[in-house]
């Protein structure tokens, strides 16, 4: 997956820097943003998704959907890889739904994970629709269900990654092959 690119005319704010990377393998580690206005929540998800995952990832964390635009945008800037967004639904101001519209017309290949624990069907109905939404977790979430979603998630972003690079191979291989079929035709018309 290639780095979240800033829209035009983006603003960067200050922002909560939550990593659970520490090494200078930190830069290059993919960013998982977690968005809620419940520091709690947001402290467990940071810490389950340390645990599950160790040092495999940078965790940031925001208190709003405008918090955490303009943490993407600011991420962005800096070349980092968000493969991953966990939103919560309701929270004030920019509902979870629309923050993941959102977000997902500025940086469509990130996947989006919407948390709820009481939104309504037309909420999630709009996320799903608006924002090509990954998946939906309940709260109360289970950790192992909140790991496995986050490891899928994961996989699948290097799934693709993997994938665009044999397709630029094979795109590559197919013009240095019409090259050469052309010079052998060019040779034998002499």
């Amino acid at each position: 997956m290639s780095p979240v690119r800033p829209p035009e005319g983006a603003r960067t704010g200050a922002r909560r820097r939550d990593s659970c990377v520490t090494s200078p393998q930190a830069a290059r580690a993919p960013t998982i943003v977690c968005v809620d206005d419940d520091t709690l929540v947001l402290r467990s998800l940071r810490e389950q998704i340390q645990r599950g995952l160790g040092r495999a990832c940078a965790i940031e964390l925001a208190g709003s959907g405008e918090e955490a635009l303009a943490l993407l945008d600011e991420l962005a800037a800096e070349g980092a890889e968000v493969p991953l967004l966990i939103s919560d639904q309701i929270m004030p101001g920019l509902h979870g739904a629309q923050f993941l519209a959102k977000a997902h017309q500025r940086y469509p290949d990130v996947l989006k994970v919407m948390l709820t624990g009481q939104a309504d069907a037309e909420a999630v109905g709009q996320a799903v629709n608006q924002a090509d939404l990954y998946r939906i977790l309940s709260k109360p979430w289970q950790e192992h269900d909140l790991l496995l979603t986050v490891r899928e998630a994961l996989r699948r972003v290097e799934q693709e990654r993997t994938l665009k690079r044999y397709l630029a191979d094979l795109e590559l291989s197919h013009r240095e092959m019409q090259a050469s079929m052309q010079l052998l035709i060019a040779t034998m018309d002499a």
